[in-house]
Order: structure tokens, then C-alpha cells, then sequence
């Protein structure tokens, strides 16, 4: 009974080691996907403000293109002026360029606006596209690390769990699955040790008797309360 109790606390120190190293594991992969998500995000706030710079980009270019053609279109016409011969087509042509100026002014700040405009989504932009490539920066190192990190644990876990199998494939048929349904119902922690007449596992204590009984280690005890498999340290 001695040699599967020493068996069944050394599995119990197995399985706990390897769910630590699974938790770890999970947080590295948590960690990965949050920086992964992050950048993500201020990738497509940078998208979606370049988008916005090449939108108002493209209707400065349409203004400025209806302003040298209304310019121009002035220009003729003052140059008309000139010629005409009647006050009637004399007024009808400062009419027609007194429009155009006006027409002329509209655009211009129209083209004011839209550069204003456009000036504050290149600051936005070019404001996330700095804080992307910080972010990516400290991503890079962070990543190497998370990956070499992972790659040890899972080194390291497969190196557990084949320790475990072998271990666990050494007990009694009815004690490995004693011992798996415990694990299962006591969230991992089948074995553990009484010290001081008191079950560690639920912190409740034992009868004097059982406590006896396992100082002797004549046969595998339970705690009566919790359920979980006793030992008591040596020495």
C-alpha cells in the first residue's frame, strides 16, 4: 500500500504540475490573440482613415478641376468684352463673369473646407499609424517571447503527460478510476495530506482514529468528509 500511496501523490504532483503549465499556456495563447486583435483594430482604423484622406482627396481634385474651368470660362469672357458693341451683351457678359466670380469664390472655399477636413483625418491617420507601429514593435519582441515560451510548455507538457501515463498505468485498475473521479469532481485535487488531524483538501478535520490509521499506511484511506485519498508526509 506504501508503494501505490508514494504512486498516487506523485501522480497528484504530476497532474497539478501539467495543469499549471495548460493554464500558462492558455494565458500565452490569451495574450497572442489579444495583441493580434489590437492591431487588427488600429489596422482598420488606419484603413478606414485612409479611405476617408482618398475620398476628400479625389473631391478637392473634381473642385479644383470645376474652378480652372470656371476661371477659364471667365477669362473668355472678359476677353469678349472688348468687342461687344451692344449695352445689351455688355451687361449680359459682366452678369455672366460677376457670376462666375462668385461661382469661382464658392468653390475655392468649398476646397478650403474639404482640405481642412482632409488635414484632420491625415493627423488622425498618421497619429494610429505611429501609435500601429509602436504597438507592432512591442508586438515583435513580445511575440518571440510568447513563442519560445509556448514551445517550452509544450515541450515540457508532453513530457509530463507521457510521465503521467506511465505512472498512472503502474496503479490498480479500481484505484485509477477512484482516482480519475475524484480528480474530476475535485477540480484536479484527488490526493492530498492531512497535517495536524486535518484534511488539507477540505480543511476539515479528521477523526483521531483514521488519523492513526494513516500514520501506519496499512491501507489507503479517504477523507470521510471531501472523499479525497489521505497521506501524511514522512517524518
Amino acid at each position: 500500500m506504501q508503494e501505490e500511496m508514494q504512486q498516487l501523490i506523485e501522480l497528484q504532483s504530476l497532474d497539478m504540475e501539467i495543469q499549471t503549465m495548460t493554464t500558462q499556456k492558455a494565458a500565452r495563447e490569451q495574450e497572442l490573440e489579444v495583441l493580434e486583435t489590437e492591431q487588427s483594430r488600429i489596422e482598420g482604423m488606419v484603413e478606414e482613415l485612409q479611405t476617408k484622406v482618398g475620398e476628400l482627396e479625389s473631391e478637392c481634385r473634381e473642385l479644383e478641376l470645376s474652378l480652372t474651368q470656371e476661371r477659364d470660362n471667365m477669362v473668355r469672357a472678359e476677353e469678349r468684352l472688348p468687342a461687344i458693341k451692344t449695352q445689351k451683351e455688355y451687361v449680359a457678359v459682366l452678369k455672366e463673369i460677376d457670376s462666375a466670380k462668385k461661382f469661382e469664390k464658392e468653390i475655392g472655399e468649398q476646397i478650403e473646407v474639404k482640405q481642412t477636413e482632409m488635414g484632420g483625418y491625415v493627423s488622425d491617420r498618421d497619429e494610429k499609424m505611429a501609435e500601429l507601429e509602436e504597438l507592432k514593435e512591442k508586438a515583435s519582441t513580445r511575440l518571440d517571447e510568447i513563442r519560445a515560451e509556448s514551445t517550452d510548455l509544450v515541450k515540457n507538457l508532453e513530457k509530463q503527460q507521457s510521465a503521467r501515463e506511465g505512472l498512472f498505468a503502474k496503479l490498480r485498475k479500481p484505484m485509477q478510476r477512484k482516482y480519475q473521479l475524484l480528480s474530476e469532481r475535485r477540480n484536479g485535487l484527488a490526493v492530498v495530506q492531512a497535517v495536524q488531524g486535518a484534511c488539507q483538501g477540505c480543511n476539515m478535520h479528521l477523526p483521531p482514529q483514521l488519523f492513526n490509521t494513516l500514520l501506519r499506511v496499512d491501507e489507503i484511506q479517504a477523507c470521510p468528509h471531501c472523499n479525497r485519498l489521505l497521506y501524511v508526509a514522512e517524518g
